[in-house]
This record gives C-alpha cells, structure tokens and sequence, in this order.
C-alpha cells in the first residue's frame, strides 16, 4: 500500500508556489516547448535508432561543428515512467551549448511498465556505447555526461561497472557528469505511488540505487546539484 504523505514528498509539483499542482506539469512542458523552438535552426541530426523501441533514439545537435567539438550528452527523467517526459523535452539546452562550440546529444529510453529500470539502464548503455563511438570517428576531445532526475540515477549507475569496464582511450574521453537533482535512493520509492509502474521491492529497489553501490574510483570529475 502506497503512503500518500510520502507520495508528496517525493512529487516536485507539489512544491510549486506559482501554479496549482494540478497545473504545474503542464506549465512546465509549455514552458519548455516555447524554449524547444529555438533550436530548430541548429543543425542536427535527428531520432537515430540505437535500439528496435520507439523510445530508443537519440539526437545529435550541432553536427556543424568542428569534428573535435566536445559532446555534452543528457538523459531526461521522468520517474522511469512518465510518457510526455522525452529525449525532446529538453532540448532547449542545445542552444548555449552549440555556441559555446559544444555539441549536444539527448538520448531516449523505454519506460515502466513496459521495461524494468534495470533494463533501461542496458537502454543507455547501449546508446553510450554508440555515442562513444560517434565521439571517436569524429575526433571529439571530450564527453561530458548529465542526467536529470531519474537520469540521475541512470548516470551515476553507469560508475559502477559500465564506465570501468571501458577501454581506457574511451574512459578518458569522458570528462564530467552532471548529476541534476538525482534520486539516489529508490528504496522509499516503493511506499508511493510512483512505484505502480515500476514494481519494485526493497530488494530490487536497493539493487538499482547508486546510494548502495560500491563504485570504483574514476578520473571523471562528478558533479551533484541537488535542486530543481
């Protein structure tokens, strides 16, 4: 049985002080849309499948760039599960970033209940595997990773065996990861009603939580910002 308190606590829209709760999702991807039109004149290249799913693509922006150009990539949240949350939603970031010189790639996943998180942390490593290997035809110098939310936990997962078990010319590429308001320990998750979708038990809640894996010690400088 889910506990509505805890439900709440673990709801962003229930802090906002601007719209109702009801309402600030949807402020929010209004938001975000009218950011989104912005980039269109960048040059990209767009939905390239890594997977046979509909949500396993990802884009590449500023494909005009120099070949060298680092690459910022950026998994999106959305509680594993939220189908209006995309690899599009943000993709508004692109547009600082291509003028700084830097390009951006945003991947996408499949959600709960369709898959399980621990298959959609597979989902992106296998299109980091990809990405890489864009990154090394191209010449790139550097990677920078960063998740948000639920991209969080899916970034700070990839320390555990992914990232180490790289070859070294490719652990060195990556640079950074940008970890943006993560959730770091799923186990309270379990107790909401986020966790319909998911099915998780404790066990399998701490099974994909970063706060309970033993990672080995890397090169990449991590960055966590807790806020919204």
């Amino acid at each position: 049985m889910s506990d509505p308190d805890l439900t709440t606590l673990y709801s962003p829209s229930a802090y906002s002080k601007r719209y109702p709760r009801e309402e600030i999702f949807q402020k929010h991807l209004e938001i975000v849309e009218k950011l989104n039109k912005e980039v269109k004149e960048i040059k990209s290249d767009l939905y390239k499948p890594y997977g046979k799913g509909k949500r396993e693509v990802y884009h590449i922006y500023g494909t005009d760039l120099n070949n060298s150009a680092p690459i910022f990539i950026f998994i999106h949240g959305g509680y594993w599960q939220e189908a209006l949350v995309t690899h599009d939603t943000y993709v508004f970031i692109a547009k600082n970033l291509h003028k700084l010189n830097v390009k951006t790639i945003f991947i996408g996943y499949e959600l709960c209940p369709n898959v399980t998180v621990e298959q959609i942390q597979k989902n992106v490593e296998h299109a980091l595997r990809i990405c890489l290997e864009y990154a090394k035809n191209m010449k790139s110098r550097s990677i920078y990773l960063a998740g948000h939310s639920a991209g969080g936990q899916l970034v700070a997962n990839l320390f555990e065996t992914f990232i180490p078990s790289l070859p070294e010319a490719d652990r060195k590429l990556i640079r950074t990861a940008f970890l943006l308001a993560g959730i770091y320990d799923i186990i309270p998750l379990t107790k909401t009603d986020y966790n319909e979708p998911l099915k998780l038990d404790e066990e399998s809640a701490r099974k994909v939580s970063p706060m309970f894996k033993k990672f080995t010690k890397s090169d990449v400088s991590i960055i966590w910002l807790a806020l919204y």
